[in-house]
Protein backbone atom coordinates (compact mmCIF):
# COMPACT_ATOMS: atom_id res chain seq x y z
CA UNK A 1 0.00 0.00 0.00
CA UNK A 2 2.81 2.19 0.69
CA UNK A 3 4.35 1.91 -3.11
CA UNK A 4 0.68 2.40 -4.97
CA UNK A 5 0.81 5.86 -2.54
CA UNK A 6 4.19 6.85 -3.03
CA UNK A 7 3.58 6.28 -7.03
CA UNK A 8 0.28 8.41 -6.69
CA UNK A 9 2.33 11.48 -4.82
CA UNK A 10 4.81 11.47 -7.43
CA UNK A 11 2.54 11.27 -10.20
CA UNK A 12 0.37 14.06 -9.00
CA UNK A 13 3.61 15.92 -8.26
CA UNK A 14 4.93 15.44 -11.61
CA UNK A 15 1.42 16.40 -12.75
CA UNK A 16 1.50 19.42 -11.12
CA UNK A 17 4.95 20.75 -11.85
CA UNK A 18 4.20 21.01 -15.65
CA UNK A 19 6.52 23.75 -16.07
CA UNK A 20 9.57 21.60 -14.91
CA UNK A 21 9.15 20.09 -18.01
CA UNK A 22 9.27 22.53 -20.32
CA UNK A 23 12.64 23.29 -21.81
CA UNK A 24 11.90 27.08 -23.42
CA UNK A 25 11.59 27.57 -26.97
CA UNK A 26 13.58 26.49 -29.89
CA UNK A 27 14.66 29.17 -32.22
CA UNK A 28 14.10 29.20 -35.41
CA UNK A 29 17.03 28.97 -38.46
CA UNK A 30 16.49 32.48 -39.48
CA UNK A 31 14.68 31.39 -42.90
CA UNK A 32 10.82 31.43 -44.16
CA UNK A 33 8.92 29.75 -46.67
CA UNK A 34 6.76 32.06 -48.47
CA UNK A 35 4.83 30.84 -52.08
CA UNK A 36 6.94 28.50 -52.90
CA UNK A 37 10.16 30.28 -52.39
CA UNK A 38 12.57 30.45 -49.05
CA UNK A 39 13.84 33.69 -48.39
CA UNK A 40 16.27 35.02 -45.30
CA UNK A 41 14.94 36.61 -42.38
CA UNK A 42 15.91 39.97 -44.15
CA UNK A 43 13.53 39.03 -46.81
CA UNK A 44 16.28 37.95 -49.78
CA UNK A 45 15.18 34.94 -51.85
CA UNK A 46 17.33 31.86 -52.09
CA UNK A 47 17.81 30.07 -55.12
CA UNK A 48 18.40 26.99 -54.96
CA UNK A 49 22.34 27.15 -55.18
CA UNK A 50 22.39 29.71 -52.58
CA UNK A 51 20.34 27.64 -49.98
CA UNK A 52 23.42 25.24 -49.63
CA UNK A 53 25.01 28.46 -47.54
CA UNK A 54 21.56 28.71 -45.29
CA UNK A 55 21.01 25.07 -44.26
CA UNK A 56 22.74 22.27 -42.95
CA UNK A 57 23.81 19.33 -45.60
CA UNK A 58 20.94 16.89 -44.60
CA UNK A 59 18.39 19.86 -44.77
CA UNK A 60 19.47 21.00 -47.82
CA UNK A 61 19.18 17.84 -49.78
CA UNK A 62 15.81 17.22 -48.32
CA UNK A 63 15.31 20.84 -49.73
CA UNK A 64 16.81 20.43 -53.02
CA UNK A 65 14.35 16.97 -53.61
CA UNK A 66 11.12 19.49 -52.84
CA UNK A 67 12.30 21.76 -54.82
CA UNK A 68 12.87 19.56 -57.56
CA UNK A 69 9.13 17.42 -56.84
CA UNK A 70 7.72 21.09 -56.47
CA UNK A 71 9.05 22.66 -60.16
CA UNK A 72 8.01 19.04 -62.05
CA UNK A 73 4.48 19.20 -60.59
CA UNK A 74 4.42 22.83 -62.31
CA UNK A 75 5.65 21.63 -65.74
CA UNK A 76 3.54 18.35 -65.35
CA UNK A 77 0.02 20.42 -64.64
CA UNK A 78 1.47 23.35 -67.18
CA UNK A 79 1.83 20.98 -70.58
CA UNK A 80 -1.78 19.02 -69.01
CA UNK A 81 -3.25 21.87 -69.49
CA UNK A 82 -1.88 23.17 -73.02
CA UNK A 83 -2.54 19.81 -74.14
CA UNK A 84 -6.54 19.33 -72.26
CA UNK A 85 -7.12 22.70 -73.66
CA UNK A 86 -5.45 22.89 -77.34
CA UNK A 87 -7.27 19.16 -77.58
CA UNK A 88 -10.56 21.12 -76.65
CA UNK A 89 -10.24 24.19 -79.28
CA UNK A 90 -9.15 21.51 -81.67
CA UNK A 91 -12.66 19.43 -80.99
CA UNK A 92 -14.53 22.79 -81.03
CA UNK A 93 -12.93 23.88 -84.59
CA UNK A 94 -12.57 20.45 -86.26
CA UNK A 95 -10.75 20.34 -89.62
CA UNK A 96 -12.74 19.46 -92.89
CA UNK A 97 -12.77 15.95 -93.20
CA UNK A 98 -14.72 14.40 -95.65
CA UNK A 99 -14.60 10.67 -94.67
CA UNK A 100 -16.60 9.20 -91.78
CA UNK A 101 -14.08 7.46 -90.22
CA UNK A 102 -11.51 9.99 -90.27
CA UNK A 103 -13.96 12.30 -88.47
CA UNK A 104 -14.34 9.55 -85.89
CA UNK A 105 -10.39 8.67 -85.56
CA UNK A 106 -9.80 12.40 -85.22
CA UNK A 107 -13.00 12.66 -82.37
CA UNK A 108 -11.10 9.74 -80.56
CA UNK A 109 -7.78 11.20 -80.79
CA UNK A 110 -8.95 14.60 -79.72
CA UNK A 111 -10.67 13.04 -77.00
CA UNK A 112 -8.00 10.67 -75.44
CA UNK A 113 -5.49 13.78 -75.38
CA UNK A 114 -8.07 15.30 -73.42
CA UNK A 115 -8.50 13.01 -71.05
CA UNK A 116 -4.72 12.73 -70.98
CA UNK A 117 -4.33 16.30 -70.31
CA UNK A 118 -6.69 16.56 -67.52
CA UNK A 119 -4.72 13.24 -66.00
CA UNK A 120 -1.21 15.03 -66.10
CA UNK A 121 -3.23 18.06 -64.11
CA UNK A 122 -5.08 15.98 -61.69
CA UNK A 123 -1.65 13.89 -61.50
CA UNK A 124 0.48 17.23 -60.55
CA UNK A 125 -1.75 18.14 -57.82
CA UNK A 126 -0.09 15.93 -55.17
CA UNK A 127 3.47 16.10 -56.64
CA UNK A 128 2.89 19.74 -56.12
CA UNK A 129 1.98 19.22 -52.54
CA UNK A 130 4.38 16.84 -51.77
CA UNK A 131 7.42 19.10 -52.97
CA UNK A 132 6.13 21.92 -50.95
CA UNK A 133 5.75 20.08 -48.06
CA UNK A 134 9.24 19.07 -47.93
CA UNK A 135 10.73 22.44 -48.61
CA UNK A 136 8.52 23.63 -45.88
CA UNK A 137 10.10 20.94 -43.39
CA UNK A 138 13.17 21.48 -44.49
CA UNK A 139 13.17 25.33 -43.64
CA UNK A 140 11.29 24.72 -40.23
CA UNK A 141 13.33 21.39 -39.69
CA UNK A 142 13.66 21.16 -35.78
CA UNK A 143 15.33 17.99 -34.27
CA UNK A 144 13.51 16.39 -31.54
CA UNK A 145 15.92 16.10 -28.48
CA UNK A 146 15.55 14.39 -25.48
CA UNK A 147 17.95 16.36 -22.46
CA UNK A 148 18.01 16.88 -19.17
CA UNK A 149 16.99 20.49 -18.22
CA UNK A 150 17.16 22.97 -15.07
CA UNK A 151 14.30 25.36 -15.14
CA UNK A 152 13.55 27.16 -11.97
CA UNK A 153 11.32 24.31 -10.78
CA UNK A 154 14.41 21.77 -10.63
CA UNK A 155 15.78 18.92 -12.86
CA UNK A 156 13.48 17.15 -15.10
CA UNK A 157 12.96 15.59 -18.32
CA UNK A 158 12.20 17.58 -21.22
CA UNK A 159 11.55 16.39 -25.12
CA UNK A 160 12.69 19.61 -27.60
CA UNK A 161 10.96 19.72 -30.69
Amino acid sequence: MGRLSMIILLVAVTGLTASAQYAGPVTGSGLDYRNGNVYTSEGVKLTLSTAADYMPEENYRYYRSGKKVFNAAIWTSSVGAVVAVGSFALACFPPEISSQGGFILHQLGVGGCIYAGCAAVLASIPMYFVGMSRMKTSVNFHPVNLSFVTPSGGIGLALTF
